[in-house]
């Protein structure tokens, strides 16, 4: 008798997970490294890619081990209650808004690894998915659930050094705002190409502001 895994019927959280370990191990070339990772100047000078190939790249094993974990946790069943490309274009909207919060409020010079903001993109679908049910046992639950860990992870920078807190704000804020679009459009495909608009509009934003505005 099989056991069904929880990366069941989630082939995009599955391949995901799979290409940022491939990365993860690429990273070690300097070639594939410093032409993915997050760098403001460069994003400023066109390489707009590097606002989503971030989540590719991480700082140590206990970075994508988090990361990928957390992805294995939120990921399967927002996939599957969305659809595969709504999915696709939640993780790249969410990615994109964490790197364009560090390209704001950051130190022009910074430079940035890692799927946090993607991360905590589902974390805020998640949330307003159980504010939505919040006067039943379980929103009530999950909630406070929520909380904590938004709590434990906003303490996070107190103690430990070089975290891109501002991925995890914009991330956070980009899934909540995808979750709204998609509560509120019931046509998913019409969701969908307005999540990838808002993403294509974030995108551009490095053509036309200067890095570290708010530094």
């Amino acid at each position: 008798m099989s056991t069904m895994s929880p990366l069941d019927g989630a082939p995009v959280t599955r391949a995901i997970i799979g290409v940022t370990v491939v990365f993860y191990l690429l990273q070690r070339i300097d070639e594939v490294y410093l032409n993915l990772v997050y760098f403001g100047p460069a994003a400023a000078d066109g390489e707009l890619w590097r606002m989503v190939t971030v989540v590719l790249l991480h700082g140590g094993l206990w970075h994508i081990g988090f990361n990928m974990y957390a992805l294995y946790i939120f990921g399967p069943a927002i996939e599957r209650s969305l659809g595969r490309s709504a999915f696709a274009s939640l993780y790249l909207l969410t990615a994109a808004v964490g790197s364009l919060f560090v390209y704001v409020i950051s130190d022009p010079r910074t430079q940035a690894v890692g799927a946090s903001g993607a991360i905590f993109g589902l974390l805020g679908m998640w949330v307003y998915r159980a504010y939505r049910v919040r006067d039943t046992v379980m929103g009530k639950a999950q909630l406070r659930q929520y909380g904590i860990m938004i709590a434990v992870n906003a303490a996070l920078p107190l103690f430990i050094p070089n975290v891109a807190w501002e991925a995890h704000v914009g991330g956070f804020g980009a899934g909540v705002v995808a979750a709204i679009v998609f509560a509120s459009i019931k046509d998913r495909k019409i969701a969908t190409a307005v999540v990838a608009g808002l993403t294509l509009v974030v995108l551009a934003v490095p053509l036309v502001l200067t890095p570290g505005l708010l530094s």
